[in-house]
């Protein structure tokens, strides 16, 4: 499906200035934070242990409320009168997929959060069906939560998100706590979804591998923001990972490696292409 192409640098999620401190805390977790987000884009917040990226998607999901500071998500300033409004917009997939089923099957808990907006009876099955085979889980409708895997579960919440047409997915830490086959299955139905009309994908994440491919990389450091980047260029400046904490995707990590051994290697991001160097410096091709 090609993606709706959306006006350029339009931005659907402004925070600005926002400082938040948690009660009983000296210290802030957010300092006078100010950041956009692109409509249509995929975006990963990194950063190291308490840099604040956790805090910053709570606030943005309308889970706390900024000390100081104002956030706007689709031109609506959050606030008590339009919090409602608001989180029709938002869809969010937590990182337990043990704590997020509430119905008995699959089917019902995909049909848990339309019974909640209280659509038509008749149109339920249609949403449902349309939204599981998008992840890939149509064949398991009838199956029972706890028979499924730890990637099925957070596909599952992937798709009660989408039957409530969100326009605004955040994925927090969702990979963190499945195994490396579930997380590839979550990976590829992020990138999935970036691809879908009128979708915002934001993912608070720590695998730099994940990060390879969203569009836009926010990184946090103690508390503050400190910039917006294309993965190519956040892992292409040693300070950057240096001062941030950030770690290499393996792949780029191997290439560095290699070109200590076989100069001319460049560093590379994508396996297919470091290979392919690979071989035409040993003129395998």
């Amino acid at each position: 499906m090609k993606k709706q192409v959306v006006e350029k640098n339009k931005s659907i999620i402004e925070v600005n200035n926002i400082t938040f401190s948690y009660e009983n805390s000296n210290s802030k977790a957010l300092d006078k934070v100010s950041l956009n987000i692109t409509e249509g884009s995929y975006s990963c917040i990194v950063g190291h242990n308490g840099s604040g990226k956790s805090t910053l998607a709570k606030i943005i999901m309308g889970l706390l409320k900024p000390n100081s500071g104002k956030i706007k998500i689709k031109g609506l300033v959050m606030s008590p009168e339009t919090i409602v409004e608001i989180r029709k917009n938002l869809g969010v997939v937590f990182q337990n997929p043990d704590n997020q089923f509430i119905g008995a099957t699959v089917r019902d808990d995909i049909a848990f959060g339309l019974e909640n907006r209280q659509v038509n009876p008749d149109m339920m099955d249609g949403i449902i069906n349309r939204v599981s085979k998008v992840v890939g889980m149509n064949h398991l409708l009838d199956k029972e939560p706890q028979n499924l895997s730890g990637g099925q579960k957070q596909r599952v919440a992937v798709a009660g998100v989408l039957a409530l047409e969100s326009n605004i997915i955040i994925f927090d830490e969702t990979t963190s706590m499945l195994d490396p086959r579930g997380k590839q299955e979550v990976k590829e139905i992020m990138v999935q979804l970036s691809k879908l009309p009128n979708k915002t994908i934001i993912s608070i994440t720590h695998d730099m591998e994940e990060v390879l491919s969203c569009d836009e990389v926010i990184v946090m450091r103690d508390s503050k923001f400190i910039g917006k980047y294309k993965p190519e260029v956040l892992f292409s400046q040693d300070h950057l990972i240096k001062e941030n904490h950030l770690d290499l995707p393996f792949v780029y990590k191997l290439s560095k490696l290699i070109n200590a051994k076989i100069p001319g290697i460049k560093p590379e991001f994508r396996e297919a292409i470091l290979v392919d160097e690979i071989c035409q410096k040993h003129k395998l091709k």
